[in-house]
């Protein structure tokens, strides 16, 4: 919920001609997010942004699976990631610079959110009653967020360690999607989604 509620507010915000996908996700485990991308990849789109937090699978001791199934993906399907969750990505819009400190679930980062924001809750109507994401834009800083997202990534964050790293992956799409808009979606989306380095998908894992 956390999720669909950002991307569409960001969607309506700065007018990105995206979709998303399912209309209100009633299962949000990576292979259900996976399996829905490839009919949507063959039903005609240009290529998918697969958003998916990964707490779940290091609780489950699933990630080499996980990598596995990241590998497998066509090179339009795009893994983004949060550990543990896109509210990690929340806080990289409040802190001044980014802190390598490790958050294994929710419930861990919750009180760090909540220093900014008492009575932040996961839901519907707390986001959207509260307009919760104009209040993190103004309270916050999208271009900070981004800044302290890309030191993190380029730092010795890879497959291998991320299990115990808390990070997200969200700045990538967002400038992803910038792109998209500039161009109107006249450029070949190939070579753009071609040049993408993610965590679980790199430009060489690409086919």
């Amino acid at each position: 919920m956390s999720e669909w509620l950002y991307f569409d507010y960001i969607r309506t915000d700065r007018r990105y001609p995206f979709e998303l996908r399912p209309d209100l996700p009633k299962h949000s485990d990576y292979r259900t997010v996976f399996a829905h991308a490839k009919k949507l990849l063959s039903s005609g789109y240009d290529f998918v942004f697969c958003v998916v937090d990964v707490d779940t699978i290091v609780a489950q001791n699933k990630q080499e699976e996980f990598i596995n199934a990241c590998h497998s993906l066509d090179g339009k399907l795009i893994p983004i990631t949060s550990n543990p969750c896109i509210e990690f990505w929340f806080l990289l819009y409040l802190w001044e610079r980014p802190l390598r400190k490790y958050y294994a679930t929710y419930a861990d980062l919750l009180p760090a959110l909540r220093k900014y924001y008492p009575d932040y809750d996961k839901s519907r109507d707390y986001m959207q009653g509260k307009q919760f994401f104009r209040k993190l834009e103004s309270t916050g800083n999208i271009n900070r967020a981004m800044e302290n997202s890309e030191k993190i990534l380029k730092g010795d964050l890879n497959p291998s360690n991320f299990a115990n790293r808390s990070f997200s992956e969200v700045s990538t799409l967002l400038k992803s999607l910038e792109m998209c808009s500039k161009c109107g979606f006249k450029a070949k989306c190939d070579d753009c989604v071609n040049k993408l380095d993610t965590i679980f998908q790199q430009p060489k894992t690409r086919r």
